[in-house]
């Protein structure tokens, strides 16, 4: 293993609080290889595992869309993989043009419409549905009351 090939990945607590989830969560994503992951040597002689800062940034993008694409420098990754990166922000612009905006305020919305409205993750509404603290129908996928997620989302 090369000495500092390592030296920018992230620190459990880094990633963590970087996506916003648990360190459960977060060695769960690492055992089902959503994040790639390495072994640094820590200042006390101990190896800490650390993680790809651009699958931090990847996972953090999907589980909250509204913290924007991160950009490589230029300098910092080869031909290949800045290519590779204008095509994802391409995909991510495309897929942003092709999100329908609803000129008329519908009292329900689709979960991944309280998603776009709240700023919220999907998991965080899905959570909050199950605990009863977001009041939901069932009619053919959950339907939302516009009130109801705007009272959710008010800090406590």
């Amino acid at each position: 293993m090369q000495t500092g090939q390592f030296e920018s990945w992230l620190t459990k607590e880094q990633a963590t609080e970087r996506i916003g989830i648990s360190r459960r969560t977060l060695e769960h994503m690492a055992r089902d290889r959503k994040l790639e992951t390495g072994k640094r040597k820590a200042a006390n002689g101990l190896w800490n595992v650390v993680f790809n800062p651009d699958d931090v940034e990847r996972i953090a993008h999907q589980r909250n869309p509204s913290r924007g694409f991160l950009v490589p420098v230029a300098n910092a990754v080869a031909p290949r993989q800045l290519e590779d990166a204008a095509l994802a922000f391409a995909d991510a612009l495309a897929e942003i043009v092709r999100r329908p905006r609803f000129t008329e305020q519908r009292w329900m919305l689709t979960i991944a419409e309280a998603v776009d409205a709240s700023g919220w993750s999907e998991a965080i509404i899905r959570r909050g549905i199950k605990s009863g603290a977001l009041l939901a129908v069932k009619d053919g996928g959950w339907k939302i009351h516009r009130e109801d997620l705007a009272r959710f989302c008010r800090p406590r």
